[in-house]
């Protein structure tokens, strides 16, 4: 009778333990989810598994800027907006060309053109600089600049030598603060970036 009933007590607990592991993925699976998914056009499910490989690779919410929560993701990305709308705009609008010439020389391009280059996503690994850098990238498609550059500018703390990190954010940056663009594609074609010495001469004197 102790015997039957040890069995019964594995079998329930086999039966409601199986169910929870079978819906935890690790974060390499949650990058592949959103990788396919970016590449499919689907970036909203992209943008969600990239959040919930942040969450499974121990990111705290402590550690950066966007929550990763859908409910206070929907209220950052509100308040991005009305930075993206206000501040940022503003600021683009009153400075004149020689403002931003003290740092570099820009010279206008297609914006098409421009974020053509932050089109492909490629697995280049699974720590959380690579995860906030393929996350902003999703934030570029779905047109949120401001979050996108949040995420770079925490690949970048979190790997200073991060090529394609000062790349995106320097064309995250085109629109936004064109003044910081030819400095992040100069640090990006000193750290090897094989695409940034062409857009550099493109829009940079």
């Amino acid at each position: 009778m102790n015997h039957l009933l040890r069995v019964i007590i594995v079998i329930c607990i086999i039966t409601f333990a199986a169910p929870v592991g079978s819906y935890c993925q690790s974060s390499t699976e949650e990058i592949q989810d959103g990788l396919d998914s970016y590449r499919g056009g689907d970036y909203e499910n992209a943008l969600n598994s990239f959040n919930n490989a942040l969450q499974n690779s121990e990111v705290s919410d402590e550690d950066n800027d966007l929550p990763l929560d859908s409910e206070s993701q929907m209220q950052y990305d509100s308040e991005s907006q009305e930075v993206d709308d206000t501040e940022s705009q503003m600021e683009y609008d009153s400075e004149s060309k020689e403002t931003y010439a003290k740092e570099s020389q820009i010279q206008l391009a297609q914006v098409s053109n421009i974020q053509e280059y932050s089109d492909p996503i490629n697995y280049v690994g699974d720590d959380p600089a690579n995860i906030y850098l393929y996350r902003g990238q999703t934030y570029l498609k779905l047109g949120k600049t401001q979050a996108a550059l949040s995420d770079f500018d925490e690949a970048v703390s979190l790997d200073p030598s991060y090529d394609d990190a000062y790349f995106l954010r320097a064309v995250a940056n085109y629109q936004v603060n064109p003044e910081k663009v030819c400095p992040d594609l100069q640090t990006a074609i000193d750290n090897g970036h094989q695409s940034a010495q062409e857009l550099f001469d493109l829009i940079c004197k």
